[in-house]
């Protein structure tokens, strides 16, 4: 069914509760976001090096830092939205070229067939939401693509956090989408850097499911507390 119809595209709807902003759902439902389910259930000692890192350079210039990079993610996510979804970037900003040369080559080989940007999702049995960046068809597979940017290229074992994140969101895909019997086969993080070619970091079937029963086991905790 998925090859000859286009798939819904939900967008995203936000509700404050008790201070805190949480997803509107098309059923009418409010969820809390992946990503706060990830960062309220985060271990000790995965935060530390973030916080020591916080206490070496100063609590002022950690979140001017956090702020660029946040600002700096939100602009390239608006011109990769723009190039899936048929409309060429003309002007790239200057503190942005290097990432974007960095992603485009991926954006414009790698990518078969855009099937959402930037879309809500959620998962109405195991209560949570979220925006995906991106699903699509890469190498003939269904495809979860996250983008982030580095300064410097990042490690393996740094990336739990997304990976988790892709792992809720592929099984959010799977419930919002059933009656289009949408299997996500892959997820990639894809890493922008200044000027370097981006990273890929692939987890296919087996890790997908992996990183979703330790999700699973943080929106249980963060459900108890």
């Amino acid at each position: 069914m998925l090859e000859n119809s286009p798939i819904p595209a939900y967008q995203a709807k936000y509700v404050r509760q008790n201070g805190q902003l949480f997803y509107q759902v098309p059923t009418g439902e409010s969820y809390p976001g992946v990503t706060k389910i990830i960062q309220a259930t985060e271990p000790f000692e995965d935060k530390l090096p973030l916080l020591k890192w916080k206490q070496r350079v100063g609590q002022e210039t950690a979140q001017k830092i956090s702020s660029q990079s946040s600002r700096r993610g939100t602009k390239l996510h608006q011109l990769i939205s723009k190039k899936l979804t048929g409309e060429e970037p003309e002007l790239i900003p200057d503190e942005l070229r290097g990432f974007w040369n960095s992603v485009y080559p991926f954006l414009d080989d790698k990518i078969e067939q855009t099937l959402l940007v930037e879309s809500l999702v959620w998962n109405s049995p195991n209560r949570y939401a979220g925006k995906l960046d991106c699903l699509a068809r890469i190498d003939g597979e269904i495809t979860l693509c996250d983008w982030k940017t580095a300064r410097r290229p990042r490690q393996n074992e740094w990336n739990r956090n997304y990976y988790l994140q892709c792992a809720a969101y592929a099984k959010a895909i799977e419930q919002v989408y059933t009656e289009f019997d949408i299997k996500v086969e892959q997820a990639l993080v894809v890493v922008a850097l200044p000027d370097e070619k981006a990273q890929i970091f692939c987890l296919e079937g087996q890790y997908l499911r992996e990183y979703w029963r330790e999700f699973q086991s943080r929106l249980e905790l963060f459900y108890q507390v």
